[in-house]
């Protein structure tokens, strides 16, 4: 049940965090080896069974509410899964627009700081320090997620705050008479309400329906599961990640010894080498040295290569694409067709991003176009006018948070981030799931 999750997600975080703060100096290098597989295998027995069950209980919850709905054009379905409480992922971002909210003073000096010279700025006033420790409570919930976060081999926000500087400096271009994100949240929270109620007055409108309610027992049920199950879909990321923050330590742990042991050029090297391999090479690392140097300086290659191929939208189990084309010309303009994801049509400049890393370059009102999202992505979206997303269906994060904001989404655009460049007026319809891009 609901209790029983939210139980195992919280053991999983006392799990990650107890791992994450374990002292490591004193254990051999083959225990290390030895301990993070154990610690993950612990993790994905209660992890997978966790993930399973929210996706099908969300799926079954949003589909009963769209049979529901289906005759009433009026109402965006969207609507009802905005402004939903308890997705870590759209939390987090709204406690980093708080961090945001500051005197005017120390504004105006964040604002003329680089980016690489603020932690610095924190350090020379008690303003700044009075920061610093917001931001160092901010990081010990949230320090674990970063760009591309799937990847472990990349840093997190609490390796590199950088990224959270350039956000800030992102929600400070609101102005006064701007909607902050924890307005607008509200407000499609109350958006969300309004449009509930309506749906149960025209499920009562008939005699029958009033004697026997079912299909209003079956709108609350659903909608209960839905609220519950789809942001745990992003939950079961969040702790997931503190998992993977903490493996990522131990690597870094191992590849710092590899490296005193000339093994490693940096440390960060350790990401190249295989968990199988690291069991056999810390057996006698001095005998291997020249091996593993071999190992990464082939794999550093081969991951450069990889990086400048675009992936086939969709592949098949046994490793094949599929020819999967979206792309079409409609009649009002030329446009490009994809999966809609939430609800409304917008025109706005858009604002191509291929790496969260560029988000200082991002301004408020723009439309987000991507090759894909994930959580580390979500600060973009408090300030973005709609998205528009090569990858995903109406269940991936881009398409869940847009959904949370109230954004008009089109996700499964494929070709987009080609097709559309940086300052192109063009129109999101997340209605129809179309991306207009000539607009007379």
């Amino acid at each position: 049940g609901q209790k029983g999750i939210t139980r195992r997600c919280l053991q999983i975080w006392n799990r990650a965090q107890a791992y994450e703060r374990s002292d490591l100096k004193n254990i051999s290098t083959n225990k290390l080896v030895q301990e993070v597989i154990r610690k993950n295998i612990e993790f994905a027995e209660v992890g997978f069974p966790l993930l399973l069950q929210t996706i099908v209980y969300g799926i079954m919850g949003m589909e009963i509410i769209q049979k529901l709905i289906k005759k009433w054009d009026d109402i965006p379905f969207s609507t009802l899964l905005s402004g939903i409480p308890g997705n870590k992922t759209t939390e987090g971002a709204l406690v980093m627009y708080r961090l945001s909210i500051m005197s005017s003073s120390f504004k105006q000096k964040f604002l003329e700081t680089p980016v690489d010279e603020i932690s610095s700025l924190l350090k020379s006033s008690n303003e700044g320090r009075e920061f610093e420790k917001k931001l160092n409570a901010f990081l010990d919930g949230y320090g674990h997620r970063g760009p591309k976060e799937f990847d472990i081999g990349q840093p997190r926000w609490s390796d590199d705050p950088r990224f959270i500087f350039q956000m800030m400096k992102n929600y400070l271009q609101l102005d006064k008479e701007d909607s902050t994100p924890l307005q607008h949240f509200e407000n499609m929270k109350k958006e969300r309400e309004k449009l509930t109620t309506l749906i149960r007055k025209r499920l009562s409108k008939s005699l029958l329906s009033r004697l026997f309610p079912i299909k209003k027992w079956l709108l609350t049920f659903a909608l209960k599961k839905a609220h519950f199950y789809v942001p745990q879909r992003e939950n079961n990321k969040f702790y997931s990640l503190k998992m993977f923050s903490a493996t990522r330590r131990v690597f870094l742990e191992l590849g710092k010894r590899l490296r005193e042991k000339g093994c490693l050029i940096k440390k960060e090297d350790i990401f190249f080498l295989t968990i199988p391999e690291l069991e056999r090479f810390s057996q006698n690392l001095e005998a291997q040295k020249q091996t593993i140097k071999e190992i990464v300086k082939k794999r550093n290659l081969e991951w450069n290569k990889f990086m400048k191929i675009e992936p086939p939208f969709i592949i098949r189990s046994d490793g094949k694409s599929v020819d999967y084309h979206t792309n079409q010309h409609q009649e009002e303009g030329s446009s490009l067709q994809g999966a809609a994801a939430s609800a409304g049509r917008i025109k706005g400049k858009a604002r191509i991003i291929m790496d969260p890393a560029q988000g200082c370059d991002f301004n408020k009102g723009e439309i987000l176009v991507a090759p894909f999202t994930d959580p580390g992505w979500t600060p973009l979206f408090l300030t973005a006018k709609a998205l528009v997303m090569e990858s995903g269906g109406v269940f991936s994060h881009g398409a869940v948070v847009a959904r949370e904001y109230g954004i008009p989404a089109v996700v499964g655009v494929t070709g987009a981030t080609k097709a559309i460049k940086t300052g192109d007026e063009i129109i999101v319809d997340g209605n129809e799931g179309k991306v207009i891009l000539e607009i007379d």
